[in-house]
Parts: structure tokens; sequence; C-alpha cells
């Protein structure tokens, strides 16, 4: 993140939602980079999980996707 930031560069939007689904204990072995990445990624996810994508909701998470999303307002 810091490159992205030292260059005043913006991280693929797909990335970003990749990054908050982190938030929700979506558990990817690499963030995608583009659609098809995450089409990819999102299918294995289904297809391995019985249809469906769990997504945890704790004490922390609000705090967790705040931090996220904090990271990509730099400009």
């Amino acid at each position: 993140m810091q490159l992205v930031r030292d260059n005043n560069l913006e991280a693929p939007d797909v990335f970003k939602l990749f990054q908050v689904l982190t938030c929700f204990g979506y558990d990817c072995e690499k963030l995608p980079l583009s659609i098809n990445e995450a089409i990819d990624e999102l299918t294995k996810t289904i297809e391995g999980g019985k249809g469906r994508v769990h997504l945890d909701i704790n004490e922390h998470t609000h705090r967790d996707v705040n931090e996220c999303l904090n990271n990509y307002n730099h400009q």
C-alpha cells in the first residue's frame, strides 16, 4: 500500500473490494487485480463452499473495514 500512496496511484476497485471482504473473514490466497481474477476466485470459493460465501461479522469488523478504506483515502 505504501508504494501506491507514495506514487499517488489508485488500487483497482476489485482489489479494494476483496480487501474489504478479508475484513469479514473471506480468505483468498492472493487479492485479485482484475474482474476475471475476481470471478475465478469467487467461483472457486462458491464451488468449494457448497454454493455459498460465508462472511463473519464480529466486534472488530467495523474497525477493520474503516482502516481498510482509510488506506485508499490518500488523495
